[in-house]
């Protein structure tokens, strides 16, 4: 803990020595302060955290969170995909309608997101609030199509059939995806993963495998 401190201290002095003293703001003293604790290890970067260590509302530790995320840069497509990858375990999915809620926590993650998504445009009542991303199953493969580092669906199937080739779903995409066949287009293309979508945990392992 003597380290964490000591950390926390060598950081906001070497910090606040890139600044003439006294130009920067209360929110810019603020947020040094709260990015020091994050990075020597005395807080957790997560809003509940940040929230209970500084009596702030959740709110209030997302607008933090967020201001300190807009300063670094954005994160890469294939950090972020597998992010949210190792989200989707713990994910609602809500059966009526095969929207899938991802808590977001994770600050760089949602401003990633927040961009990809106006990028691309999205299916009508798929949205993104300060922590839950509510996604449909296509909704997640119109990310893939459009995220760098992830190789074509024809290429994971060449590369993962000695892992995943004793699958039914496998097997009839093996039967069905061709070299043009892109992510966007493979609920419409294989039966059988359009019906285990709703699920998404059978895929898991496998979308963990395509990304570079």
């Amino acid at each position: 803990m003597k380290n964490k401190f000591e950390q926390f201290g060598k950081e906001i002095f070497e910090n606040v020595q890139k600044f003439p003293f006294g130009s920067l703001s209360k929110r810019e003293l603020e947020i040094l302060v709260l990015k020091a604790a994050i990075d020597s290890g005395l807080i957790e970067e997560h809003p509940v955290n940040v929230a209970a260590s500084f009596r702030l509302s959740i709110t209030k530790s997302n607008g933090y969170l967020t201001d300190i995320s807009l300063r670094n840069p954005i994160i890469q497509d294939k950090t972020a995909l597998l992010e949210i990858i190792k989200l989707l375990p713990a994910n609602e999915i809500i059966s009526t309608d095969l929207h899938l809620s991802i808590p977001i926590n994770n600050a760089s993650l949602r401003i990633w997101l927040e961009r990809k998504v106006s990028l691309i445009g999205l299916n009508p009542g798929e949205s993104l609030r300060r922590d839950i991303f509510k996604i449909t199953p296509t909704g997640l493969y119109k990310i893939l199509a459009n995220s760098e580092g992830i190789i074509s669906p024809k290429d994971a199937i060449d590369k993962l059939s000695h892992e995943f080739g004793n699958q039914i779903w496998f097997n009839e995409a093996k039967r069905n995806w061709n070299p043009k066949t892109t992510w966007r287009e493979i609920l419409t293309t294989t039966s059988e993963i359009s019906s285990i979508a709703s699920s998404f945990t059978t895929l898991i392992p496998f979308l963990s495998k395509i990304i570079l």
